[in-house]
């Protein structure tokens, strides 16, 4: 899994920043996208994808552990869809792959 930190040391490296210059821009990347949503609810980079703050609705569950009814609340929660140029990036070494029925 790579992480925020493992992204900042590749932007160090390739535009000549330090480790903690690079993780400061990260951190700002991060609090952009958060405060669009916040604001705006969504947020979209081109070449990138779109984040969305949608609302879940409040609904039962059961817990696993010992089989009593919760009511989970209403609340938001993130989501991202890639934009095209970047699910062509990530599909491009899959595009030979025919598309098969399963029973």
């Amino acid at each position: 899994m790579t992480t925020v930190k493992d992204i900042a040391r590749i932007i160090a490296a390739r535009h000549g920043l330090t480790n903690a210059e690079a993780e400061i821009f990260m951190q700002m990347i991060v609090e952009v996208i958060n405060d669009g949503l916040l604001q705006d609810r969504q947020v979209k980079i081109k070449g990138f994808g779109t984040f969305k703050l949608q609302t879940v609705k409040e609904r039962t569950s059961v817990n696993v552990n010992t089989g009593e009814k919760v009511v989970i609340r209403e609340h938001d929660k993130v989501s991202f869809t890639p934009d095209n140029v970047m699910k062509d990036i990530i599909n491009k070494p899959f595009a030979h792959f025919e598309t098969v029925a399963v029973d």
